[in-house]
Order: structure tokens, then sequence, then C-alpha cells
């Protein structure tokens, strides 16, 4: 063990401990009620005030021992003492200067020690506050400033002690005031004394008055009343001046002020200045004052010291998380103290619980927590240790909220009665945050489940999640249901045994709680319907069904019907956000299900309606084949079946011309070794047909991983069949699945630093980093220099709105690449004042990725269908222009109908390309300077033949004005003709299309306006959106793609123009077109 040594100012250190009177004093509640506080901050047993004296250390004040002191050369304190930076011993067992210390090997067993050395006001360390635990642990920077911050407090008030007795030894030695003449005072005391002669300002002082303020007498001559003046500080000089006139009217018996001097160093001092008037002038008038000048600096500082340190306390209380109280353990908890606090955590202001004075703390408590309160506490009581809990209070205004209170039992010291003493917390958000993070798990998990379950077929998997829906929901039906016009059409449901529904039953879509939900933007949640505005809904009336949730369904952005919950049985609290948001995620799945089945029944359906076949083709390192994939054309083609080509593709090629084999086997190889495109015509036996029919091949290769090579392709039959009509689908559908449901980032930074003050695990994942790792970052380090700009605007949105976003942006990770970030946050503001922000930060790399893959699919599917339908079309003409001989009617309309449908799809195909290039910025623009008006006689005239085909007139401007734009011509013609055709598309039969130019504020507007039923107000936000279209009404105009306002729109904005719709006078469309005006040409 390693004595502590002897400071080598001991003598003085031990005057200096003799001098603050405190050892071997009573205890002070001012001193216990620190340690007791110590212990609950620090959550450990033992906290002590020691003082160091000569052979001993004994304790001022002590938590958790039960002995007065301790021999000086085995006490810890002892080393504390020696050094101004704390002592930390955090396993004593493992520091050679304690381990075999008696306090380490017997009671109290120590293993942690903490302890700050005490100074008194000479700044001797006369002792320590420490605290001490029987087990090792560790103790952080914010541990340690918490320990300095209550030793400061120990200090402040060891000080004050000292200012005070210091000040009662000043006043009881300071002179009273002189008797008629003050300047009669000997010159050698410590007293300035002055004389001033009213009306003519002359003033005598003696060398003290000088000397307070640094300066000698002759230093300050000549002297006179403008001397103090010019010393005096200006703040005080009013105050003066008033205590003057008061003692000169007789209000006051002397003069009597307390203000600060200038000294001769550039400090203030403060000075008591006694005075008293004996000699008047004949008038009346004051003539002679006589006075004393005093140094009360010490004094004041003392004082003002005290009142820091009271006002430390103070604020140390009312900073603290939650109430802090001192209570009595009776069975109402009567409250002697509580803190401010106590309003913001109860509605009641602290007074009115305070001795129970408008109600008892007991009153507030829950009932079902009651018991376990009173348990919990007494049995602390009697064990001697501190309780923690949480339990339920209500709030003034009726809510019930969360608490945790931690506290512990004293008595008091007069040893009359016992108290106890804690702090309370209110936890209601992290108790309910809690919860509901259960509730989402639980969620999350249950969609997971129905998400990656994909045994069965469609109806199977959605039965399955309606039973899963309805059990996690606690309901008795559930519906997913599709609407017809006005037909409600129940599709899929699942329902307890006593409630009769079938699937396929029709309603009427008013007598639906549904229409209710698409009446309330597609989405409605109802506790209680008897108490709810719709209780007379005539589904109630019919079915009595009290509660109910249900949610729109939109597939390929139109409505397919709804998802619904419902019971007979009333809830008594509302759907929670976990379960609306089950809810919601749930029928975004039934979405994607419904849209992933609908389109593979469309590809089917058109795979069977494609001339020839389409089909995949393998072949493995070993030389197999066979044809993963093959519609049903590769019976006609091959005369073999898909399932057999599927196994082996061997009788494929043994239907091939003998002539033609080697050829094609040279092709095929010449493909795989440079994986470009494969093309042949060869001749083929079909199984029905002796002869050999010749066929025409094309197929994109790839590699596989395992070194396989993958065709994919079509086969025609060039003999009879001219046309071709494909229609591929997502090659990757039957791969899609649900995206993962993932929690989003969340993130809290210092505004001034950058530096990330709390994060979650969403917002690590991405990153590469590790928590700790991130936890250690700034917030510049994960973001790239060139969005300094969108920073810039972020922190002036969260000055001006208090939010900002959302916005896209990109963060870094630990390797140094990048991956897309949406953000949004709010401004806050921590309790010392800084400024924060809260921020919502979600990866949306997946999200980007398949917008790119979508684009890429929709150009490579564009430009492989271009080159045969431009061949099918052609050939499609010829026929029909008798190229092939005469024709048969039924022959004839069979072509039309073929024509018809190869010139729809060659539209699909140029709106996709144009669409792509638009989009990516590929499309060529050549804007030049011209008339706008020829271009408009283009455009209407270009479209005259499609109107006069269904009767409907294109009416030119009125108004030629004579203006230049700067257009790409081509362009703005394909732009207006897209105005032009939709136009004349949904105008009834000889109705009329007019078209409008004017100038406004240097803009050239061009409005084309139509007669027909105008534009739904539900589509009017899709009309600009891809492959959105409304129903023209008439059938027998050609349909469109969906794709012409986009295009339009795109076009527009390359050229610094706008497109726009808005509802004509009179009924109808009217889209316009703005374009900024040129000097005319």
């Amino acid at each position: 063990m390693q004595e502590p040594a002897i400071p080598e100012d001991e003598p003085a250190r031990q005057q200096a401990l003799d001098e603050t009177g405190l050892i071997d004093s009573k205890t002070e509640e001012r001193f216990d009620r620190l340690t007791r506080m110590a212990l609950r901050h620090f959550s450990l047993p033992i906290a002590l005030l020691t003082l160091v004296d000569a052979e001993r250390q004994w304790f001022k004040s002590c938590q958790g021992l039960n002995v007065p002191e301790t021999s000086r050369n085995i006490s810890f304190c002892g080393h504390t003492i020696l050094f101004d930076e704390p002592l930390l011993v955090e396993n004593a067992l493992e520091d050679e200067r304690f381990a075999d210390n008696p306090l380490v090997q017997g009671e109290p067993n120590i293993r942690f020690y903490a302890g700050i050395p005490l100074h008194a006001a000479s700044g001797h360390r006369i002792g320590t506050f420490c605290i001490i635990d029987s087990q090792p642990r560790t103790f952080s920077e914010k541990d340690v400033e918490a320990l300095r911050d209550f030793a400061g407090a120990i200090e402040d008030m060891m000080l004050a002690d000292a200012l005070e007795r210091q000040a009662r030894s000043s006043i009881q030695h300071a002179l009273v005031d002189s008797e008629r003449r003050a300047r009669l005072v000997i010159e050698g005391t410590r007293v300035g004394t002055w004389q001033w002669n009213v009306q003519t300002g002359e003033t005598v002082f003696n060398e003290r008055w000088a000397e307070i303020t640094g300066y000698t007498l002759s230093e300050l001559a000549p002297i006179s009343i403008e001397t103090w003046l010019s010393l005096a500080h200006p703040d005080d000089l009013a105050h003066s001046e008033t205590l003057l006139k008061e003692h000169f009217s007789g209000e006051t018996s002397e003069y009597d002020c307390k203000a600060r001097m200038r000294h001769r160093d550039g400090h203030w001092v403060w000075v008591h200045d006694r005075g008293r008037l004996f000699e008047w002038t004949p008038d009346g008038q004051p003539l002679l004052m006589f006075g004393t000048h005093a140094d009360i600096t010490a004094e004041v500082e003392a004082e003002q010291a005290l009142v820091a340190s009271r006002n430390e306390y103070a604020s140390l209380v009312a900073n603290m998380p939650g109430i802090t109280y001192r209570c009595l353990p009776d069975e109402c908890w009567t409250m002697l103290y509580m803190s401010d606090q106590a309003e913001r955590v109860t509605g009641y202001p602290a007074a009115h619980l305070i001795d129970n004075v408008q109600l008892s703390y007991a009153q507030l408590v829950h009932p079902d927590d009651t018991a376990r309160l009173d348990t919990v506490i007494r049995d602390a009581m009697r064990l001697g240790e501190e309780w923690h809990l949480e339990y339920r209070i209500q709030h003034r205004e009726g809510r019930w909220r969360w608490v945790e209170e931690r506290g512990r039992s004293h008595v008091e010291e007069n040893g009359q009665r016992t108290v106890l003493e804690g702090f309370i917390v209110d936890i209601t958000r992290q108790y309910e945050a809690r919860e509901q993070l259960a509730h989402n798990h639980e969620a999350l998990s249950l969609l997971n489940q129905i998400a990656f379950n994909t045994e069965g077929d469609l109806d199977e998997r959605i039965n399955r999640a309606l039973l899963l829906g309805r059990d996690y929901l606690g309901m008795a039906v559930a519906i997913v249901s599709q609407i017809e016009a006005d037909d409600y059409i129940v599709r899929w449901c699942d329902t307890t045994q006593d409630f009769a529904l079938a699937q396929g039953q029709r309603f009427s879509l008013g007598q639906t709680y549904c229409q209710l939900t698409l009446d309330h933007v597609g989405e409605l949640a109802i506790k209680h319907m008897s108490r709810s505005p719709f209780h007379g809904h005539p589904c109630y009336q019919a079915f009595a069904l009290e509660s109910y949730v249900g949610i729109e369904i939109e597939v390929e952005e139109k409505c397919f019907g709804t998802l619904s919950f419902s019971s007979a049985q009333p809830r008594e609290e509302n759907f929670s956000d976990s379960e609306l948001l089950f809810v919601r995620l749930l029928a975004r799945w039934l979405s994607d299900t419904l849209w992933h089945y609908f389109s593979n029944e469309r590809l089917n359906k058109l795979l069977a309606q494609v001339p020839g076949m389409i089909y995949q083709f393998r072949r493995f390192p070993g030389g197999r084949v066979c044809f993963p994939f093959s519609s049903p054309g590769i019976q006609m083609i091959h005369g073999i079946s898909p399932e057999s080509a599927a196994a082996d593709a061997d009788s494929a090629f043994e239907r091939i011309h003998p002539d033609d084999l080697h050829s094609v086997a040279e092709s095929i190889e010449h493909s795989a070794e440079t994986l470009q495109t494969w093309t042949a015509q060869y001749r083929v036996q079909n199984s029905n047909d002796a002869g050999y029919r010749w066929v025409s091949g094309q197929a994109r290769p790839e590699r596989l991983t395992d070194g396989s090579v993958l065709w994919h392709g079509y086969i025609q039959d060039i003999n009879e069949r001219k046309q071709v009509e494909l229609a591929l689908e997502y090659s990757e559908a039957r791969l899609r699945s649900l995206f993962e449901f993932a929690p989003i980032g969340i993130a809290l930074n210092d505004l001034e630093t950058g530096q990330f003050l709390e994060l979650n695990d969403a917002l690590v994942a991405p990153s590469g980093y590790s928590r700790e790792e991130f936890s250690r970052l700034n917030y510049w380090d994960i973001t790239p220099q060139e969005y300094a700009a969108e920073e810039e605007d972020i922190l002036k949105s969260l000055e001006t709105l208090g939010r900002y976003g959302p916005f896209e942006k990109e963060y870094i990770r630990k390797d140094g690449t990048r991956y897309p970030v949406r953000l949004q946050g709010i401004l806050s503001y921590d309790p010392d004042g800084r400024r924060v922000g809260w921020s919502l930060i979600e990866d949306i790399s997946e999200r980007k990725k398949l917008d790119q893959m979508k684009d890429q699919f929709i150009a490579t599917v564009s430009h492989e269908l271009r080159t045969p339908l431009t061949s099918i079309s052609g050939s499609l003409g010829l026929l029909l222009g008798g190229a092939g001989g005469v024709l048969s009617d039924k022959a004839e309309r069979l072509l039309e109908i073929a024509q018809r449908n190869s010139q729809r799809l060659a539209i699909l195909i140029n709106d996709l390309l144009d669409m792509e290039k638009l989009v990516a910025g590929k499309m060529p623009m050549h804007p030049e300077v011209q008339a706008l008006m020829p271009i408009i006689d283009e455009a209407l005239e270009a479209n005259a033949d499609y109107g006069s085909q269904y009767g409907v007139i294109l009416q030119p401007p009125d108004q030629r004005p004579d203006v230049a734009v700067k257009v790409d011509r081509q362009r703005l013609v394909q732009a207006l003709s897209n105005l032009l055709s939709n136009a004349i598309k949904f105008s009834p039969d000889h109705g009329v299309v007019d078209v409008q130019v004017s100038i406004d504020a240097h803009q050239a507007l061009i409005n084309v306006r139509d007669h027909g039923p105008g534009v739904d107000a539900v589509f009017r936000d899709k009309l600009f959106k891809r492959f959105s279209q409304a129903d023209s009404g008439d059938k027998r105009k050609l349909p469109g793609t969906g794709l012409g306002l986009a295009i339009t729109r795109e076009i527009m904005e390359q050229m610094n123009g706008a497109v726009d719709y808005q509802e004509a006078d009179g009924g109808g469309s009217c889209f316009w077109i703005r374009l900024p005006c040129r000097e005319s040409v």
C-alpha cells in the first residue's frame, strides 16, 4: 500500500482548514443535500465531503458510510489533495497504490473511487468531494464535469462562509460616524475622510481617500469636487445625487451611499460614503459637509459570490429534467417541496400540490399503479436503497402520462421525521415510442411474411394475406373489392364463420363504406360507426358494421377497388399509426401483386397472338442446349411443345434442313463468342407438314456467371405470315418482389459544427461505417462539396421557415462511393439554446436504379421492335394495295385490322423513343428564330385529314399576329399535332376544334380548344404523366399511347416554353402553349 505524501504547504494548508471552522462541526443540510443529489445523479452507494486533518480524514457530509472519519495514512483523499486534478481509480484491485489498502480488502470494499480536491478561500486544498462504489466502473468526461460542478458548488458555499466572516470582521472594525469635524480623524486610519464646501466646491481628502483609488493626494491635485466626480462610476452619479438631495432636504439624517470608484489600474472598487451636513449659510443653504470613505470591495464581492452561489444552485435544480421533490411517506405523498417543473409534467402549479393545498400527489397516480408504487417505495425505505420505477399520473387536462421516478429516503437533521427526495421525469414520449416501435415491428414482420411467401396462385396468396391481416387487426371481415362503374364486386374475402359473404358478390357502390373511402381521398378509419357522422349510411343500416378501415387500391395509376377490414364490434381506441401503416403497406403490396398478375396475363395473351415464336435459348458449357422459355408458337415453327423444348432443344435442330444446319450452327457459335446479335434465315420442317418452310430468327445473347450463353429472341414464319406483333413486358417482372420495408434514417446535427449528435441504425446501414465511426463524423464528412449551395439553402430555409426539404442529394460511403438520399427536416433548439436540426434521411438507391432500368428497358424494346414492324407495315400496305392480287373481303378486312394495329404500335414505339430521348436530354433540338403563324398552319394542315375522318373541322386562328419565336420547327409541329389530335379524338362528330393565337407580355399564347366532354377533375393531375389516358367515349377513334402530352411538355420545356390545361368556357377542354416572343423575322 502506498501512503499519501504530505503536501509541501502542510502548515499553511492546516491553518486554512482550521480557519474554516468546519472541522468537528455539526452536520449541515446544505452539504448533505448535495451529497444525496450526487448519489442519485451517479447511481452510486457512497458520496462524501471530506476534510483532511493532521492525522485523519473527517467526513463533514457522509452518505452510505456509518463512520465519521478514517485514518489519513490509508485514505484515498490524502492522495487527492496532492494535485488540483480529480483522482480517478476505476478498479482499486488493479492499482498498486491501493490494491492492499484495508479499505479495499475490507469494508467498505472500495473498487471505484472518483475524488476532486476542495479549495479554501486561500487556495489551499483542504479536503475532497468524492464518490465510491464497491464495483469497478468507468467514468466519462461528462461524469468528470458533473463531479467538478458538485465540488464547485461546495467551494462556493465555503467561499461565501469565508467572505461572510470577513465582512462581519470588517463591520466590527469599521469606524462609526465621527463627530462634527470628520476631518480631525487621525490620518493614519484605514478609512478615508473628506470635507466638502457645497457652495464653493472646495474639497479636502485625506491620504487614505486617495489610496483607495490607487493614487496619492499630490497626484490628484488640484483637488475639488470634480476630482470625486471624475473617478465616480457614471451609472452611480444619479443615485448619489438623489441621496444628497434627500439629506439636504432633511428627509434623511445622513448621507449614506455605496458606489463604485475607478482605480488607477482601471478596475472598479466599491466604496461606502457616509457624511452629514454640519453647517448652513445664513439663508439656510447647505454649506459644510464632512464624511468618511471606506473600501468595501471585498464585502460587496462576497455578497455577490453568495448570491451567485445560491442562484447557481437554484438554476441547477430548475434545469434538472422533470420534477425535483421532497415529500412525506404518508398515504397522500404530501409534498414539502416541488420544483417549478411540476406544472409542465402534471399541469398543476407546484403550489397547488405542496402541503396538499388543492390536491395531493397520490390523487394523480393511476389506480392500477397505486399499490405497486407504494410497495416499491416502502421496500426501498426498509432496505435503505434507492427506488426506481415507472407509472402513470393524470395530467390536469385529463390525459394519462407515463413518468419515471428515482428517489431515496433519509432522516432529517433533527431526527424527528423521515422524508423522501428524488426526481420525477415525464417519459410519455419515450414510452409511447417504445410501444409504437413494437407495433411497427409486428406489422412489418407480418408484411414480410405476406410479401415473401409466394406459394400458391393469386387467389391463395391474397386470401392468405387477408386472413393474416384480419387476425392482426382483430376484425371480422376482410375484403379486396373491384369497382366497375357503380358496382362493388367482392373479388377476394375472408370472414369469420358468423358472417356470410362470398367471392363474386355484387353490391351497389353507394350502399358500401367503400364509397365513403373513395370520397375521403382514398383512406378512411372509423372506430365506432354509430357515433360517427356516417351512422345513417345504408351499409350501416344493412350490416351494422361498427368499426371499419379501408383504403383505395390503385393499379397502373387507376382505381382498381378497395382493401377494407370491418367488424360488428366497435373499437375502444382509434386505429393506431402502426395499424394504419400496416393497411397502407398491405394495399401497396396488393397493388404491386395485381399489377404483376395483370401484366403477365396481358403478356401471355399477346404472346399467343404473336406470329412465330418468342424464346430464350441457352447453351451450357458442356454443349447441352434447351429453350428455358418459349411461346406456344414453337409448336408451329419447330413442331415441338414448350415443355419438351425446355428439357432438350436437340429435337428442334433435327427439323432444320440438312443444307442449312451447318450455317445455323456457325452463326450461333459466332454470336456466343462475340456476344453480337444472332440473325439467320433457314428452313425448318413442321410436324404437320412434310415440306420445309422458311423462317427468320433474331436474338441477343448474354453470358451468364456459369459460363453459359443465354439468347433472347424471336423466330417468325416468313413463308405465309408477314406480320408480327410483339409486346414485351419487363423480363425481370417474374423475379420482381416487394421492396424491403425498411425504417428511415434519423439524425440530429449541431447546425454550427455539423457534428452528429444523435443517429439511428437505418442511417448508418448504407454508409459502410460502424455506428461508433459514424457518430464521430462531421456532417461534411459524408456530404460532397458540390452540394454546398444546397446546404446554404437548407440553412436559409431553417432560418425563415423552421424546416427544409424534401430534396435529394448524395452521401459518401466509407469506401468513397456515393449513394442517393432524400432528406427533410426541422429546426430545433437544445435546452442551452444551441441550434440543432432533426432530419429524416431515406436511402433512395433502389428507386434510382429502378428508374434507370425502366428507361433502359423502354428504349431497348422500342428499338428492337421498330425494324421488324416497319417491314410488317410495309408488307401489309402492299397487300392492301393489290401487290399480292385481288383479296377476298374477309382477307381485306383482316389485313386492314392488322395494318391499323401495326400503325398503332408504330406510334407507340415512336412516342417511346421520343420520350426516352427527351428525358435523357438526347433529343436533337435545332431552335431558330422564325415566324410563328406558318408553323401553326403546317400543324393544322397535317391534322386536317385526321379530323375529316371523324367529321371534325379544324378552325384556324382569327388573329394572325406577326410574331417570331425561337423554336425547333419540327418539334413545335409535333407538340401542336399532339394537342390537335387529342382535341379531334375527344370532339363529337361534326364538331369544331378552335385554334387561337394571342400576345401577352412578350409571350405568344396558342390555345387549342375542343367542345368535347372535358377532362375529369380526378384525371387532371395525371394529364402530363407518361402512359396516362382518359376515355374518349368514342371506340371508333384510334386510341392513343398515353405519351403525347408527356412528350409535348418535355418539348416545350426544352424550348423554354410551357404547356398546360384549363377548362373551356361553355364546356370542353382548352390546352395552351406559351412561348417567349422574339423580334420579327
